[in-house]
């Protein structure tokens, strides 16, 4: 099975090669993407289960990359992403609805599902990074991210207003809870330019004042 679906790799079209020679199988199987942070364990997954079949000896597990054609025939099980006039592949719950301005009303467990889903169903293909974008404070999607993602740290956004710094601090607290580190604060609306003089009128923040601890 793969790890991140309940989908046997078989039917994934993720078993590309299979030798048998005497008590000796070798496996080739084929990830979405080279750097699949999964590999290992559905390698290992693969080879107990080959060595549980009798009269198998030593076991061999190969893994290289999806081809392009094999991609195109597993997107009719995967979700394949928007891609913007930049080439940046999005992925957002409104672009698999009818209407954009449909409203999605769903409680936690179905968040949870549909953020599951984004990380596992969608063919991202090779990334330098992925950016998920959350809705302010501790809520399910916060949890359900910083729980089940290989996070390597967040990101916090606010704006200068004492609301907004203490939403900010519940976050940051949650982030240091769960082990996660907070690589910094964006200020959003943090000052504006008078049209009428040349004058840059700053907001006053508290969050900028916030010592971010570094694990």
């Amino acid at each position: 099975m793969d790890p991140k679906l309940p989908r046997s790799i078989v039917e994934l079209g993720m078993v590309r090669h299979v030798q048998v020679r005497d008590a000796r199988v070798e496996v080739e199987l084929a990830l979405t993407i080279s750097a699949c942070p999964l590999s290992d364990r559905l390698a290992a997954e693969a080879r107990a289960a080959v060595e549980s079949v009798p009269g198998v000896e030593e076991v061999i597990i190969t893994l290289a990359e999806m081809t392009a054609e094999e991609r195109e025939i597993a997107s009719a099980i995967d979700i394949l992403p928007a891609v913007t006039a930049e080439g940046i592949k999005v992925m957002s719950m409104n672009l698999l609805l009818p209407d954009e301005d449909t409203a999605v009303i769903w409680r936690g467990p179905l968040i949870h599902s549909a953020i599951q889903q984004f990380w596992t169903d969608v063919l991202w293909g090779r990334l330098d990074y992925l950016l998920v974008d959350l809705p302010p404070g501790t809520s399910d999607a916060a949890l359900t991210v910083m729980q089940s993602l290989p996070v390597d740290g967040v990101i916090v956004v606010t704006t200068p207003q004492d609301l907004a710094a203490m939403v900010v601090r519940k976050a940051v607290h949650m982030a240091e809870q769960l082990d996660v580190s907070v690589l910094g604060v964006v200020e959003n609306m943090s000052y504006f330019v008078r049209r009428w003089a040349p004058l840059v009128w700053r907001c006053s923040i508290r969050v900028c004042a916030i010592r971010w601890r570094r694990r």
